[in-house]
């Protein structure tokens, strides 16, 4: 998912939900900035008597956050764009970014490979933004908030695929169609020769929904893709966003009910015809 969902129906989820505009608004706030994280610096550190004791340093934890600055080849800038990387990126990305924040493990029975793949709506995924609402008397509880919710909502989109290197990940190339509700212009536009490129390569790779681009991330697609192991996915992105956001407002009116607020709540069914149009747009 992307910044109109994790920001805006993130924000608007909550509202309906009875939090206050002002609290909606941290929630959003963080639960997009896990996109947008880019950088890592140091952030504290405690020292005793002269003696770095503890340390605090930031992960990036966005998607693709490239540092285009006049000293970086070109080459190397392209590569990078292609491979959807960081500039910075290390062998613990999965583990510490793509796994935990943007393709949260559904679990299961299966093999390894299958059980960290992405489920939606996952009894994993419930159980940690139920732990994380349970929070609310700490005083960053708003923000673990939207964090939890960034996470619980990837879980209605990049369901399918997990966060590390796998095979499981790999979709047959030229398989993926869209339906009569995306214009003609519109895929050209995500399906340009550089598109492919770099999709390409990103399928190579096995990481995350690479293989498909953005696709997963577009509320208004209906589409489908073969997978490399040989069954068809079928997807209305609309259906899955739509559901998201119901489920988002559960998860945020029982955080609601648990700081005691008294702001006036919408219930989802009031506004559910007005969400499912946004996402077509």
């Amino acid at each position: 998912m992307q910044i109109d969902m994790h920001y805006y129906g993130t924000y608007a989820m909550a509202a309906a939900a009875g939090i206050p505009r002002d609290d909606a608004e941290i929630v959003a706030h963080a639960s997009q900035y896990v996109d947008d994280q880019d950088h890592e610096e140091l952030r504290s550190v405690r020292t005793v008597n002269g003696d770095t004791c503890e340390a605090v340093i930031g992960i990036a934890t966005a998607h693709s956050p490239y540092d285009i600055s006049a000293d970086v080849g070109l080459m190397k800038s392209l590569i990078n764009k292609l491979t959807r990387r960081p500039m910075n990126s290390t062998a613990d990305d999965s583990r510490l970014v793509w796994v935990p924040f943007h393709f949260l493990p559904g679990g299961g029975n299966g093999k390894y490979l299958e059980r960290i793949m992405c489920k939606r709506d996952s009894q994993i995924a419930q159980e940690m933004i139920g732990h994380h609402i349970k929070q609310k008397d700490e005083k960053f509880n708003l923000q673990l908030l939207g964090i939890a919710a960034h996470v619980y909502a990837d879980t209605f989109s990049h369901f399918g695929f997990s966060g590390t290197t796998s095979s499981l990940n790999q979709v047959e190339k030229d398989t993926i169609s869209l339906d009569g509700r995306t214009s003609s212009k519109m895929q050209e536009m995500l399906w340009n020769v550089s598109e492919r490129i770099k999709t390409g390569f990103a399928n190579n790779s096995g990481l995350g929904h690479g293989g498909v681009d953005t696709l997963p991330d577009m509320p208004f697609l209906k589409w489908e893709f073969e997978h490399a192991l040989g069954y068809v996915d079928k997807r209305d992105n609309t259906v899955n966003f739509l559901e998201a956001c119901r489920r988002l407002h559960d998860h945020f009116t029982c955080f609601a009910n648990e700081k005691g607020y008294s702001t006036p709540r919408i219930s989802f069914d009031e506004i559910a015809s007005t969400v499912e149009q946004y996402t077509l747009l």
